[in-house]
């Protein structure tokens, strides 16, 4: 038996294409998955899932980190991000922040790993749930091959582990199963780490009950599956939900998604391009040329835009429904918690493009497969 092991690390549009050779002995790798604010909002999900290598296994190639765009996530941590597709690659951390000469270790983005199996990633725990206000992710993704997943609320180890559903006590006033038409002269802000894209998106109103759009796969599966909720299998302003008070909310592990976030799972709640805007009062519309946005075409139909500056994720838009996008909600900041449940409902009978994440991660889909059902029974109260 060898006494080291490969395993390859890319991105979409194939920039990024790193073999990282660790010793046998190192596998599975610890995955960890961080929900600070911060991480949130670079990566444009509601999660960042990194393995930590250490310092004496691991170094990338000088010509790897070269062909990079780095961004400064804080004094001791610096991110890489592919400069074409957006993909989150890996990350420089310093052992000491004030020290230049500091021993560096390397996180790699779990997404852009080949193999995510048993036998090559092992997940510990969730961190910084606190400043979810809502639990976040955690509550979609509590137990891997059907052991619990570790709930702390800052770091690793830190205070006592928060309880499944936790919320916190400041957010507890916010009803997530609430239809209750919001104030329309709100608008809900979304915004990347670096500031370079600052989004407002509006309520639901007659303006984005736009005609029809064809059906997304979480609905209506591209496999020609059956859907799982037929009476959800219409074309007409399928993103409204709660009675047109909110939006539609999705978890997809589609390979593309992974590959240009760098991250096992994207969340994408569905908003027509008239209900966004530059500004908090509404009065700037979208421009897909404003602020650090760039864009990917993924595929010869689709343009994904991410921010050219932190590298955050942030559209996903398709020539089939023009007039409605898919917007990263790690981006968004909503009072209530990083889920947003006054302003989306989270889909919960199907993990969208779950083909594509079964073959590579069975632990991450399974678990979340078993968790939708007891989320919309505890949080949203349906059955």
């Amino acid at each position: 038996m060898s006494d080291t092991r490969t395993i390859n690390a890319k991105c979409r549009c194939g920039n990024f294409d790193l073999p990282i050779t660790l010793p046998a002995a190192d596998f599975p790798l610890k995955a960890y998955l961080c929900h600070c604010d911060s991480c949130r909002h670079m990566t444009g999900t509601l999660a960042l899932m990194v393995i930590f290598l250490k310092p004496t296994h691991f170094q990338p190639p000088q010509e790897v980190l070269d062909k990079l765009k780095s961004f400064v996530f804080s004094k001791r941590i610096t991110q890489y991000h592919c400069p074409t597709c957006g993909c989150f690659t890996i990350a420089s951390v310093k052992k000491y922040p004030d020290d230049d000469d500091s021993e560096i270790s390397w996180d790699v983005a779990t997404g852009t790993l080949e193999s995510a199996d048993a036998s090559a990633l092992a997940v510990q725990g969730h961190e910084h749930l606190q400043d979810t206000l809502d639990g976040g992710f955690a509550d979609f993704f509590p137990k891997a091959n059907g052991k619990p997943i570790d709930r702390w609320p800052s770091h690793f180890g830190d205070d006592d582990e928060l309880p499944p559903f936790w919320r916190d006590e400041k957010v507890k006033r916010f009803s997530p199963t609430s239809t209750k038409p919001g104030d329309p002269s709100k608008r809900l802000h979304a915004h990347c780490k670096c500031g370079g894209v600052d989004l407002w998106v509006a309520r639901p109103s007659a303006k984005s009950d736009i005609s029809t759009a064809p059906l997304p796969d979480v609905i209506v599966p591209a496999t020609g599956e059956e859907p799982a909720d037929a009476s959800k299998a219409s074309e007409d302003a399928w993103w409204h939900r709660a009675n047109g008070t909110k939006y539609l909310a999705s978890l997809c592990v589609c390979d593309s998604c992974r590959l240009v976030s760098g991250m096992e799972v994207v969340e994408w709640t569905f908003v027509p391009i008239a209900n966004i805007s530059l500004d908090a009062e509404g009065k700037k519309p979208l421009d897909f040329t404003a602020g650090t946005l760039k864009a990917y075409k993924s595929s010869s139909d689709v343009t994904r835009y991410f921010c050219n500056g932190c590298g955050a994720l942030v559209f996903y838009t398709c020539q089939d429904r023009p007039q409605v996008l898919d917007l990263a909600v790690g981006l968004i900041a909503a009072e209530e918690g990083a889920r947003a449940e006054t302003w989306l409902e989270w889909e919960t009978s199907r993990l969208s493009y779950r083909e594509d994440g079964i073959v590579r991660n069975k632990a991450l889909v399974e678990g979340i497969e078993a968790a939708l059902p007891e989320y919309k029974k505890a949080v949203m109260g349906k059955k």
